[in-house]
């Protein structure tokens, strides 16, 4: 009975629960009694028994419903998978696609452009709506690529059509909230149907036997993080301990032992520059946003994120593959997405999985981000299945939620690739804090401010105030045009 009690608690709580920044002021009990096995965690995260609120007598009448996705990344494994494979999360996508298809007697047809990536994707689907060719009725593509075209009134505002519940917990709330220009402006929708949103986050990886060999307790690092102690200034400090010259020639390479490695100063740089939990924009009275890139803390993280890419022991922009150097055993901090455990199942070393570090202590929240490569989904106005496009991709969040999701995330990424129950711990960190930023999100139409310190990392400058004043009129010029193409659409 205690066992049941429990499940239908954590059943509550994952429908009351929304992706966003998180904090985590305790430390966690990693003892080994309160430990459970593999077994009983999927049955307490069972999530087979919530409904969602299609109504039951639905029927399309074997209607066709066709879906593009861009697949430069090699979506296709967790979105369209045309038969059973024996492989657990691509047997739970078939599953959940047929699943769908017969609830609602609709045929779900999907088109993998395989040339489709953050830099074409905006092209792809201009010219299919530019010709008015009806064919899509939804598009999945990168979030850089269709932010550029999202004031051109290409898309139906998911909000004003049928069947779409928003405040179901397959939806990424905080995600779609800063992807809204006005209050009731819904362009961009994502949810666990969106798994590259998971996918995409960004995680520092950690090399758990060299920081035992240092500082004795391989946990250490967990430890610190759920104190809330976990910060850049951390970071730097253990990385530069790390640090041996193994070939004596002064210089830091990837022939060295390494305390932080990063495979260009570019997109590594993005979520550091969100890690700080800085107010860069905020909604005003009407529902848009404002943007304020004056921000003092913004000039103390910079001078910071110059030590971490470039202090003694920091190696960026390296010859050789990141995943692989540090697979090696000779890295202890890298920096990439969580997809990138899989490619590590293999490393002998324990690795963990940490969160990006806050600015300082007194931050009171990790805040995570998303790779602006993430799959977003939005209805083009040529489609003419307007009018069941909220119960078909209800009926895909939902039904991934429910499989899909714990197929990969429960199974596949904490119990296949990662080591530990504390590294699982971590993982759900990550994923309750991710989220992404109106300026990055839109950098693109923005004159490039959400990525601004892309530039100055990679220029090695700590004049943050220079760079975001060059950028003031421009922005708010851009800003302001992206609204009223927002209110004239």
């Amino acid at each position: 009975m205690k066992k049941i009690i429990f499940a239908w608690l954590l059943i509550i709580c994952l429908l009351l629960t929304s992706c966003g920044a998180a904090d985590y002021p305790a430390e966690a009990d990693t003892s080994a009694e309160e430990q459970t096995t593999a077994a009983e965690t999927e049955a307490e995260t069972d999530r087979s028994s919530i409904k969602d609120s299609l109504p039951d007598n639905l029927d399309f009448e074997g209607r066709t419903y066709n879906i593009f996705f861009a697949n430069g990344f090699n979506w296709d494994s967790f979105i369209d998978v045309s038969e059973q494979t024996g492989e657990v999360v691509e047997d739970a996508v078939y599953n959940a696609n047929q699943a769908v298809q017969e609830r609602l007697n609709v045929n779900i047809g999907y088109k993998a452009e395989d040339k489709g990536d953050w830099s074409t994707i905006s092209g792809i689907v201009q010219t299919y709506i530019l010709a008015g060719d009806p064919t899509y009725d939804v598009f999945m593509g990168e979030q850089y690529g269709l932010a550029q075209i999202v004031s051109n009134g290409y898309f139906v505002n998911a909000n004003e059509l049928d069947y779409f519940d928003f405040d179901a917990p397959w939806w990424n709330h905080s995600f779609m909230e800063n992807l809204s220009i006005g209050k009731d402006i819904r362009y961009f929708i994502t949810g666990d149907y969106n798994l590259t949103t998971l996918n995409q986050a960004f995680v520092l990886y950690y090399n758990r036997s060299l920081y035992e060999k240092y500082y004795g307790d391989a946990d250490g690092l967990y430890k610190e993080v759920f104190d809330g102690r976990w910060t850049i200034d951390t970071l730097c400090k253990i990385a530069k301990e790390a640090f041996i010259d193994l070939d004596n020639d002064g210089k830091t390479t990837e022939a060295d032992q390494l305390g932080f490695l990063a495979y260009l100063t570019y997109s590594t740089v993005d979520p550091f520059m969100y890690c700080a939990d800085i107010p860069y924009a905020a909604r005003d009275e009407n529902g848009y946003f404002t943007i304020n890139m004056n921000q003092e803390r913004a000039t103390t993280l910079i001078e910071k994120l110059l030590d971490v890419f470039y202090q003694e022991g920091s190696c960026c922009n390296p010859k050789e593959n990141v995943n692989q150097t540090f697979a090696n055993g000779t890295v202890m901090f890298l920096s990439g997405l969580l997809s990138g455990a899989e490619s590590l199942r293999d490393m002998s070393d324990d690795f963990g999985i940490l969160p990006y570090p806050k600015l300082d202590d007194t931050q009171n929240r990790y805040s995570g981000m998303v790779g602006d490569c993430v799959l977003l989904c939005a209805i083009p106005v040529t489609s003419q299945n307007t009018d069941i496009a909220g119960a078909v991709l209800e009926a895909l969040n939902a039904e991934t939620y429910r499989y899909v999701t714990p197929a990969w995330y429960e199974t596949a990424l904490k119990i296949k690739y990662s080591r530990g129950s504390s590294t699982t711990e971590m993982i759900d960190l990550v994923r309750d804090s991710m989220t992404t930023n109106f300026i990055f999100a839109y950098s693109p139409v923005l004159a490039g401010v959400g990525q601004v310190m892309r530039g100055l990392v990679t220029d090695k400058s700590t004049d943050y105030m220079s760079a975001v004043a060059k950028l003031e009129k421009p922005v708010e010029k851009a800003l302001q045009k992206l609204i009223e193409a927002f209110e004239n659409n």
